[in-house]
């Protein structure tokens, strides 16, 4: 049979023999024979909560698979979704024992701590470890107190010391167990072992917790009763803190850990933990013990991670306005884009509006110098609640965080977030994997508080130096979460069962055992109680400000909660002075906490939450908001058919910007808010494109058969080919280029149109792709009769194919006009991708010409316009002809740059093939003479490709 023996060092035996199991594995097994059988689905949300859904299961699908073919696997009982464990093991002999009342056996099976030794870097299991520690400790102790009064009743003394000693073991700070022993040690005259424990407990209390601690046998009067030793009265405890302004405890080892970390070249570290769990508390302690007055903050917010850059943009505004003044014209224009109303762009050298055409990589540039002007200064950026940023701001930081490296005069990021959040926002796992695979990341999970924390913790704040079952009790109602717990203590407070004595002290109106019943479990309706108390005007004026976005505008609250305004500004003094709000820097305020501003937003029903949305939306209309913000709660207040169009226009500011991710959402809303087919169909080819720009082709294809069940499309069709041009791009971005070329056939018709002529000219490329130039210059000349009056952009692309043609033709004048046409009309639209596609027809095109130095001037200028429109793809094609052309001209230094940064953009891009390529011109570039794996010769004598 199976055994597994979790109590104390752990191990697993099969009949007589030890089975090695990895501390993983053995935490698996625990966790299913002690919680079991569970569903796949949870169990791989807990144990792999960094990873995304589909990964955590196939992960959760590998483990078990393994065990299922191990010498575990028949104990393993595996029925569809279900997953569960039948073994032997003590922690269930424990559960079972308890149940029944056999103290002896609890405390003979009870030979240490659950998992002794091991921990996990998944935070909710290392949250059910502590947790099951605790009740497996909390059980001990039960089964020790009967004990050894048990043995106390039948006069077996030293078996009844024996069983004390261990729960002092167990409560190293209990005053009460500490108490217990003394006191019959002293009863059997055992006065000098009595001493002896007394000062060895007062040493560890004072060391522990600042004070030194109260004792029965330490009250002169019955110590006077037991010894004749001088009484010693413990001195009075510190300035106790409030509890709007409660310590930081139980966090010492993580405080070292961010010293450590802050020591290293690691630039990021990253706080996880539930909500309430103290992240921002302990962020924002240490960070002001160590670059105070030195640290820009940088806040995620839950409503605001639609809007593009919402969480930068905020940061600048409410920085000093002069630390954006050496910011350069070219990236000042840029910067207007995402903040109009930024006074830096009515300046008159920018021009009354930023340009219409821009490029991705220039506005990821200008925010990133931004972002480096206001933080100049600063040792440390604080991202809080990273989970919460919008997609945006997080290629920012990413771009930014690439740039300036590990570097002496960086700042450091620390970062605070929840699992579960953190796991919604995929492009924030993808960073933080990212950042981990280059060793520039520091994870530092925060678990629970444990019982002595608590202690300390109460102690601090109530001014008693005992508290011991008062913050049991409280440790285990808020399950060691400090904002729960505090919000438990805040209301005992508004009920009055615990009062302020003169002196400052609490005092507990009700006996432990009442108090156990008169706690609520339910921390919602725990942090409710604080705010209804306060009255209607208090509660509707909080729950309409959790429906707005951050920093909160006082005007916007009052008319939305329809106050008179002497009201609202009542609310709001006893919202800030309970610290319900807070002010906001830059101003505007911000709830406390989010646990209750959720709170206060559950609780409006349906009906109020419909009518203040409404409330909040002609207020905001009339105050210029954004499209989003405006969409946002007409949506909410039931006025879809008012909220679509905002939604479409929200989604093209965002196009504008390259914030494709935030598009995707806004165009998710649209849907959500029109059933007319001929919208949704449009909705989903325009989400179909922005998957397109994102890589993401299952989303891509998912768009496309939505479109195709609502608009059943026929070749000849109208609107039909703009559904034909997705998927044929489609299967062309697949690789499937006879698929592609296949499908777009019966879409030709009619040609006399945008859509037909770009039909003709893709396959044109396709057909160039495929080696058949001269089929592709037939598609083009049918392209080019089938519409004279093209538009600039489509003109554009079908010169540049066109001179591509010629290159593959020979045709060198031809394919040269060609391409000198398109760069300029491209130029002319600012579409630097197309001017780097064209600029590499044109560079190959002197290359036939054999004029190296024009050959030279396209590739540096393509490369140029490449870079400027972020488009890595371009940037690798032409950073290879420059290492091709250098190492034909036997310019080993440029070449070498060229090949590097071609070699860097590969790794990152994972294209294994690419890489070797450049590796290659890297040995060759290296030693001219003596070329590694292929000869100089052969190498440097290779054709470039357009």
């Amino acid at each position: 049979m199976l055994e597994l023996t979790v109590l104390g060092p752990p191990h697993c035996t099969l009949g007589t023999s030890p089975l090695p199991l990895r501390p993983r594995r053995l935490l698996l097994l625990t966790y299913l024979l002690l919680e079991g059988p569970l569903d796949r689905g949870p169990l791989a949300a807990l144990f792999w909560s960094h990873l995304e859904t589909g990964e955590a299961r196939a992960k959760l699908r590998l483990e078990l698979h393994r065990l299922q073919h191990s010498v575990v696997g028949p104990w393993l009982r595996l029925a569809g979704e279900r997953v569960g464990l039948e073994a032997e093991c003590d922690a269930r002999r424990v559960e079972e024992a308890v149940r029944e009342q056999r103290w002896e056996e609890v405390v003979a099976l009870s030979r240490g701590e659950l998992l002794q030794g091991l921990a996990d870097d998944a935070p909710g299991v290392q949250g059910w470890l502590e947790a099951r520690r605790e009740g497996f400790a909390l059980q001990l102790r039960e089964a020790l107190e009967h004990s050894a009064e048990r043995e106390e009743r039948v006069g077996r003394v030293e078996a009844a010391l024996t069983y004390r000693r261990r729960l002092l073991a167990l409560e190293p700070m209990s005053e009460a167990y500490c108490d217990a022993l003394i006191l019959r040690l002293r009863a059997l005259s055992r006065s000098g072992e009595a001493h002896t424990l007394e000062t060895r407990f007062r040493e560890r209390f004072q060391k522990e917790l600042g004070y030194a601690p109260q004792l029965r046998s330490m009250v002169p009067g019955v110590q006077a009763a037991l010894s004749h030793e001088v009484p010693v009265l413990p001195p009075r405890p510190p300035a106790r803190p409030s509890l709007l302004d409660p310590p930081l405890v139980g966090r010492e080892d993580l405080w070292a850990a961010l010293d450590h970390w802050w020591a290293s070249p690691t630039p990021v570290a990253l706080l996880e933990g539930e909500a309430g769990i103290g992240k921002s508390h302990l962020a924002a302690d240490w960070a002001q013990h160590h670059a105070a007055n030195m640290t820009v903050v940088l806040q995620g917010v839950e409503m605001g991670r639609q809007v593009p850059y919402y969480a930068l943009v905020e940061v600048l505004r409410h920085a000093p306005p002069e630390r954006l003044h050496d910011l350069q014209p070219v990236w000042a224009r840029e910067l207007a884009r995402v903040w109009p109303d930024w006074p830096g762009a009515l300046d008159s050298d920018l021009g009354e509006r930023p340009p219409a055409a821009g490029t991705a990589l220039g506005l990821l540039e200008a925010l990133s110098q931004a972002l480096q002007l206001v933080v100049q200064d600063a040792r440390l950026v604080l991202l809080e609640d990273v989970h919460w940023l919008d997609d945006a701001t997080l290629g920012v930081l990413e771009h930014v965080l690439r740039r300036w490296g590990t570097g002496g005069n960086a700042p450091r990021f620390l970062a605070t977030a929840r699992p579960g959040e953190r796991v919604e926002s995929p492009q924030l796992h993808a960073w933080l994997l990212d950042l981990e695979g280059r060793n520039m990341l520091r994870r530092l999970p925060l678990t629970p508080l444990g019982e002595l924390a608590v202690l300390k913790l109460i102690r601090q704040l109530s001014g008693s130096p005992h508290a011991t079952g008062f913050a049991r009790r409280l440790a285990r109602l808020s399950g060691g979460n400090p904002y729960a717990l505090l919000a438990f203590v805040q209301g005992l407070f508004e009920q009055g069962e615990l009062a302020l004595a003169p002196g400052g002290e609490w005092l507990l109106t009700l006996s432990l055992e009442a108090l156990e019943a008169q706690l609520n479990p339910n921390l919602r309706e725990v942090l409710l109680t604080a705010v209804t108390r306060r009255g209607e005007v208090v509660l509707r004026f909080l729950g309409t400000a959790a429906l707005l976005t951050p920093p909160l505008d006082f005007e916007a609250v009052r008319q939305g909660a329809g106050l008179e305004e002497e009201q609202a500004l009542d609310a709001l003094e006893v919202a800030l002075a309970h610290r319900w709000l807070r002010s906001s820097e830059g101003g505007g305020y911000r709830f406390g906490h989010d646990l209750l501003r959720r709170a206060v937003e559950a609780q409006l029903t349906p009906e109020r939450a419909r009518r203040l949305h409404l409330r909040l939306a002609a207020h905001l209309e009339h105050a210029g908001t954004s499209p989003a913000a405006l969409a946002h709660h007409l949506e909410q207040g039931g006025e879809r058919a008012r909220a679509y169009p905002l939604w479409r226009a929200a989604a093209e500011q965002a196009d504008v910007v390259w914030a494709h991710h935030e598009a995707l959402k806004f165009l998710s809303h649209a849907l959500a808010c029109t059933d007319d087919v001929e919208q949704r169909t449009d909705l989903h080819l325009e989400r179909g494109r922005h998957a397109r720009f994102l890589n993401a082709l299952t989303t891509w294809e998912a768009e496309l058969d939505q479109a195709a069940a609502l608009l059943h499309p026929m070749p000849g069709q109208p609107g039909g080919q703009r559904w034909a041009i997705q998927r044929t791009h489609l299967l062309w971005h697949r690789g499937e280029r006879a698929a592609a070329l296949a499908f777009s056939t019966p879409w030709l018709e009619p040609r006399a149109s945008e859509e037909g002529v770009t039909l003709l000219h893709d396959r044109a490329w396709i057909l160039l792709e495929l080696g058949r130039p001269a089929e592709a210059q037939s598609a083009l000349q049918a392209a080019q009769t089938a519409l004279p009056d093209l538009s600039a952009r489509l003109r554009a692309n079908l010169l540049n194919t066109q001179a591509s043609v010629c290159y593959e033709l020979q045709d060198v004048p031809g394919g040269l006009a060609c391409a000198q046409e398109a760069i300029a009309l491209f130029r002319d639209l600012g579409n630097r991708p197309g001017m780097a596609s064209a600029l590499t027809t044109l560079a190959c095109l002197h290359y036939l010409q054999q004029d190296a130095l024009a050959e030279r001037n396209a590739l540096v200028w393509g490369l140029e316009c490449a870079r400027e429109a972020g488009h890595l793809h371009l940037q690798r094609s032409l950073l290879n002809l420059l290492a091709l052309f250098c190492l034909r001209q036997a310019e080993g230094m440029e070449g070498l740059s060229y090949a590097t940064e071609g070699l860097e953009l590969c790794e990152d891009l994972q294209d294994s093939r690419g890489a070797a390529q450049f590796s290659e011109y890297l040995h060759a570039l290296s030693g001219l003479r003596h070329a590694a794996g292929k000869g100089l010769e052969e190498l440097g004598t290779a054709e470039p490709r357009v």
